[in-house]
């Protein structure tokens, strides 16, 4: 990938921290020349999205964003500012867009960032120079212009707007407007002034996507990707924000379709809102009660969605109340809470890894792996952890590790220092980074528990029945995640006290697949029987 472009893209740093659009303003006429934000666009482009930076920087959502991650924001800014010399106060708009995509590879792209005031030409060269991935790869045109590398085009012609493309060459006149383009409605509103618009060409994006082949859970939907484009404003009217999705169609009956999918991704919508009430209100913690007020202000402006069909353009708009606490929601999305956010993520990589030894079994013979990986002496090696990367889609990282080597090997250790820790080992809510290379999720080994440092365990052998027999645990101390170093289980100790609960609560996979929430009041002795294997015990788990 090319540095460059995600260095200038740095700009949309101010979409993200911003938020809430601002009340429209009549926008120009029709017939007038495209603003600068607009005038590269072309008609057929597949994705086009569109931001009045200027208009939502200073809105409520921008503002607790920016409370809420303020580190971020900060580390952000400065790297905006080194490769451009903006701030998010300097800039105007932001468009960005695909064209019109139909083959395979790396698609084209162009980004404009349009400025109050004539940006320091200067600085931005610097700065794009700075990202340029080899020597000599960045080269002076005529007229403003630079080539970075061979793909990418920088156009600082304009004192006031700066055009980046990667694999696109623009073409020197403004396209003149077409009625007739499917992205011409998310054009019109942006013209017009509407703070945050995003338009789709449906017809214009791979053909993939308008296969009939597709999982079952999609095909109620699907008619909303054979209407010819589809458009998402973004509005401040008076005290509410309004959410408008409008799809184009050809013809009365295809609109009828689109509309019927609307409505029913209304009801999965609501249905899902209703189901994650549910589970979020097991948990009483501050954060998580602010955030359950968050969820139900979205499920009753859900179930109030208005769903039209005027003129064959089915939509749907969403109005919500402009004070609602944003910051809980925010809080939640970037796992900032101890509550049900990071337990959702926790559960969520515990589902993951127990498919992975799922899978694994699946392929060595109905067993999940050893603990460890061993030499040909009994000498530990490797984790667990590193077998079941290629379930874990990390199957090139998998590649680079030698499995007959320890885990601190100098090879090995320059593939640990090299290489980030997938995700997937990251627990949400505790204080290792993913830098630290280290994870808290752990097996039990030994004594009755469901692993052994050497032989893999078969189902067989889970006589306890693997709904009751624990696979993977959140320990209290972390482990590099190489590194084959796990839980010894001694049925004399207490297993609380080797594992980690957020909010009086440790999340658990079991044998069977399944993630459950066990509690820190949970008996000693029930958690000892749900982590041996074949124990006999009788037991209820929660």
């Amino acid at each position: 990938m090319i540095r460059t472009s995600v260095a200038l893209a740095a700009a949309t740093l101010a979409v993200v921290v911003a938020g809430t659009p601002r009340q429209t303003t009549a926008g120009p006429p029709a017939d007038s020349p495209p603003p600068a934000a607009l005038r590269d666009v072309p008609p057929d482009a597949a994705v086009f999205a569109y931001v009045n930076v200027e208009k939502v920087w200073a809105s409520k959502i921008g503002d607790t964003f920016r409370k809420v991650r303020a580190k971020e924001i900060d580390a952000g800014l400065k790297t905006l500012d080194k490769a451009t010399g903006l701030t998010p106060a300097d800039v105007k708009t932001f468009t960005f867009f695909v064209p019109k995509t139909k083959t395979d590879g790396i698609p084209s792209v162009g980004m404009i960032v349009t400025t109050k005031a004539p940006y320091d030409r200067a600085k931005v060269v610097a700065g794009a120079k700075a990202f340029a991935e080899a020597k000599n790869a960045f080269q002076e045109l005529a007229d403003g212009r630079y080539r970075i590398e061979k793909d990418v085009l920088l156009d600082l012609s304009d004192p006031t707007a700066i055009r980046l493309f990667t694999r696109y060459d623009p073409p020197k006149a403004a396209p003149p407007a077409d009625p007739e383009s499917p992205i011409e409605p998310a054009l019109k509103a942006a013209r017009a002034g509407t703070p945050a618009v995003v338009g789709v060409a449906f017809q214009n994006l791979p053909d993939e996507i308008r296969q009939e082949n597709v999982p079952a859970e999609v095909r109620p939907f699907q008619p909303l990707f054979f209407a010819e484009s589809g458009t998402l404003t973004a509005d401040l009217v008076k005290d509410e924000i309004r959410l408008t999705a409008r799809f184009r169609t050809a013809g009365r009956a295809k609109a009828l379709e689109a509309e019927k999918s609307l409505g029913a991704l209304k009801t999965l919508v609501v249905t899902a809102l209703s189901f994650g009430l549910q589970e979020m209100q097991k948990d009483k913690s501050a954060g998580n009660l602010r955030l359950i007020d968050f969820v139900k202000d979205v499920q009753t402006a859900a179930k109030a969605a208005a769903i039209t069909n005027d003129d064959n353009a089915p939509a749907v708009t969403l109005a919500a109340k402009a004070d609602v606490d944003y910051a809980s929601f925010l809080e939640f999305a970037f796992g900032k809470v101890g509550g049900s956010s990071g337990r959702m993520m926790d559960q969520n990589n515990l589902k993951q890894i127990g498919l992975a030894m799922h899978n694994y079994a699946d392929v060595y013979g109905g067993g999940f792996p050893p603990a460890t990986v061993v030499g040909k002496r009994g000498k530990p090696l490797l984790s667990w952890r590193v077998m079941v990367l290629p379930y874990l889609d990390q199957n090139e990282l998998y590649k680079k590790f030698r499995l007959d080597e320890p885990w601190d090997s100098a090879h090995n250790k320059k593939v640990l220092d090299e290489n980030p820790m997938p995700k997937v080992f990251l627990t949400p809510g505790s204080a290792v980074k993913p830098d630290d290379k280290k994870t808290h999720y752990q097996v039990f080994v030994g004594n009755g528990a469901l692993f052994d440092r050497i032989q893999s365990v078969k189902f067989a052998d889970i006589t306890d029945g693997t709904s009751n027999t624990v696979l993977v645990a959140s320990a209290k101390t972390p482990v590099v995640w190489t590194k084959p170093d796990d839980l010894e289980f001694d049925p004399k100790k207490d297993p609380r006290d080797v594992l980690l609960f957020v909010n009086g609560v440790c999340s658990i996979g079991f044998a069977d697949g399944s993630v459950r929430a066990m509690s820190e009041k949970t008996p000693a002795e029930t958690w000892r029987a749900v982590i041996t294997k074949a124990g006999g015990e009788v037991v209820d788990v929660p």
